[in-house]
């Protein structure tokens, strides 16, 4: 495929799963052969694994929302920078809920075969998310 198509991918996955919380389409967008490079504790592999991390934050993190604000694609690649905000309302690696709304933000480099996420690397600002919910202790 060529890189706009893999970009318009993305862009599509950011909008349908993510902005919409639509957890039924991740079949549509990442393939069953799924590899996470940075998962997070306790992931599984696969289309499973990505649920449980989306369905993670949607549960600590309610109302959560992603913002896309840039997306560069070469190839099979697409790198996505975003922010996540939400309001803390569930145990996170150990913290209880603080009712504190936060935002970060992240970048993620998407490798896609056949039209679907087949890799993904993830980097989010785990500082200045620990940071704002310490602060809200």
């Amino acid at each position: 495929m060529r890189a706009d198509d893999n970009k318009t991918i993305i862009e599509r996955f950011f909008e349908k799963v993510l902005k919409e919380r639509n957890l039924s389409l991740l079949g549509d967008f990442v393939s069953e052969s799924y590899v996470e490079h940075n998962p997070t504790p306790d992931q599984s592999v696969g289309i499973e694994g990505v649920r449980r991390h989306i369905q993670l934050f949607f549960t600590v993190f309610s109302d959560t929302e992603y913002r896309l604000e840039d997306i560069v694609a070469e190839g099979n690649k697409v790198v996505a920078r975003w922010t996540l905000s939400g309001m803390h309302s569930g145990d996170f690696l150990g913290m209880p809920p603080t009712g504190t709304r936060i935002e970060t933000s992240g970048i993620d480099i998407y490798y896609l075969q056949e039209g679907k996420i087949k890799e993904h690397w993830h980097e989010m600002d785990m500082l200045r998310l620990m940071t704002e919910l310490n602060r809200a202790k």
